[in-house]
């Protein structure tokens, strides 16, 4: 079962989110209290799918330790007002902003796309741990340079058949906000994400400005 690890210090959003997770089949809330409790299950090699967590006191701490071990897990920041310029993390995987008044439905979002739901089933043992990354020194962290990032949108049905894909592709959740659905050397049938996007009638993948002459051509 995959995990969702949450740290929100809004009590009713929280809730609502915990509830979301819980009614999916594949799926496992784990809520924390601080960065630290988060980053002990990730130093000892547990990788969750997801992490929803406020920002910036949870949001930052957790930023410099992934920035220094150069490790990616998609995150959803909530801030009780969405910033109208959020500064951007170009080496994380950043899905986008939250707040009191849309953090559930947008959370659920992200579920239905990414994790396709299956009928309830007794919940399995818990996953298994993989192997710790070696220990880092994060005593002085580097913080990512925040950069706005530009995408240009492309068709993705013209894709099939560039295999295996030469860039990352995303999806647009927002203003600014894109989450990466095919990694660099996937295909467009990884993980069946091409009958997804077909099933939600998504026509245009974003690709970043600087790589867009990797895929244009064709």
């Amino acid at each position: 079962m995959k995990s969702i690890f949450i740290c929100i210090s809004h009590h009713d959003v929280q809730s609502g989110i915990k509830s979301k997770i819980e009614s999916h089949s594949a799926l496992k809330p784990v809520v924390f209290k601080s960065a630290a409790e988060i980053l002990d299950p990730i130093l000892k090699g547990e990788r969750p799918i997801l992490l929803v967590i406020d920002h910036p006191s949870v949001a930052e701490p957790i930023i410099n330790y992934l920035s220094a071990v150069k490790l990616q897990i998609p995150m959803i920041f909530f801030a009780p007002e969405t910033p109208v310029e959020p500064p951007l993390y170009p080496a994380m995987q950043v899905l986008g902003w939250v707040n009191p008044d849309n953090a559930t439905a947008r959370v659920a979002d992200f579920i239905s796309f990414m994790v396709p739901h299956e009928p309830k089933k007794p919940s399995p043992p818990g996953p298994a741990l993989v192997p710790p990354p070696a220990s880092p020194d994060v005593s002085k962290p580097d913080v990512p340079k925040i950069v706005r990032q530009e995408y240009t949108e492309i068709r993705w049905e013209l894709l099939r058949g560039v295999d295996p894909l030469p860039v990352e592709l995303f999806i647009k959740l927002g203003p600014d906000n894109y989450a990466c659905i095919f990694k660099k050397g996937d295909t467009l049938a990884s993980g069946n994400k091409d009958q997804i996007l077909k099933g939600k009638k998504i026509e245009f993948l974003y690709v970043r400005k600087d790589e867009s002459q990797h895929v244009l051509p064709y």
